[in-house]
């Protein structure tokens, strides 16, 4: 029979089940509120303060985060990773690029953002593919990146490797990722049951 599970981008009824069961499981990526099941989850929060801070030292002064108007727990801690720098940095504006993820909505958005006197330049994206979304739609709209407007993405994606100019943004390391997770689910192997602890795990620019 199985011994232990790796549970990721479960639902809350499920991460529940588990933790009534004390089953031996690890959760790779977020627990839900009320769920105490130990964890591996890559530290993105920190990465996108990280990329508020890169803008901030390169001279921008008006940076936003494009990121899906509906998002799941990981994400909305990003948002407010970002938001946070704010509180340090009055002189600087920040604020939300928000869509439905539909084509138009992402271009009417992405647009705005650059209209007034005071037009975003520095964009912190959600995901990768939406990187190269935003940097399309910059490009085809005369707006040169990165000599107008810069583009971190929140992490990587092999396509990114195949556009020009080259995208900004975090990675991790997989494999050692993978062995975290197994290390901490054979500890709860071990111990019978499963345990509370959060184990973070760090990305790179």
């Amino acid at each position: 029979h199985t011994e232990g599970w790796i549970l990721f981008r479960a639902t809350h009824q499920i991460q529940s089940w588990f933790q009534e069961k004390q089953i031996p499981t690890t959760i790779n990526g977020w627990a839900h509120p009320g769920v105490i099941l130990p964890t591996v989850r890559l530290d993105f929060q920190d990465a996108c303060r990280h990329a508020a801070y890169q803008f901030l030292e390169r001279g921008h002064e008006n940076l936003a985060f494009i990121t899906p108007l509906k998002r799941i727990a990981t994400e909305e801690e990003c948002v407010q990773s970002f938001l946070a720098v704010h509180e340090e940095r009055r002189d600087a504006r920040f604020s939300l690029i928000e869509h439905d993820r539909s084509m138009p909505s992402i271009i009417k958005e992405i647009l705005s953002s650059r209209l007034g006197r005071e037009p975003v330049t520095a964009f912190l994206v959600m995901e990768p593919l939406m990187s190269i979304t935003a940097l399309t739609i910059l490009q085809s709209s005369g707006i040169a990146v990165p000599e107008q407007a810069s583009i971190i993405s929140r992490f990587g994606d092999s396509m990114m490797h195949r556009v020009h100019p080259s995208i900004a943004h975090y990675q991790f390391n997989a494999k050692n990722h993978g062995r975290l997770v197994v290390k901490v689910l054979l500890s709860s192997i071990d111990r019978g049951n499963s345990f509370n602890a959060t184990n973070h795990h760090g990305v790179a620019f």
